[in-house]
């Protein structure tokens, strides 16, 4: 067992609650996961994903890079 300090995790990590967008939005371009992929499930249906086009991406911080991790909060 090692003794590693107890951190924050918001130390290590940043968190985000997503984009906001409309109907107008849609489009052909930019795939979109969100909490209605996940249903009931652990992981997200990739297959079949909404898409937004490219001008309603407000910020290039907001995708989803590699190495990211996205999970569903149960309340």
């Amino acid at each position: 067992m090692t003794n590693w300090a107890p951190i924050r995790l918001g130390e290590v990590a940043d968190f985000r609650n997503g984009l906001n967008y409309t109907d107008a939005d849609l489009g052909k371009g930019l795939a979109v996961i969100g909490v209605s992929d996940f249903q009931d499930n652990v992981t997200a249906d990739l297959r079949g994903l909404s898409q937004l086009g490219m001008s309603a991406l407000s910020k290039v911080d907001a995708l989803v890079q590699q190495g990211d991790i996205i999970w569903r909060l149960y309340t």
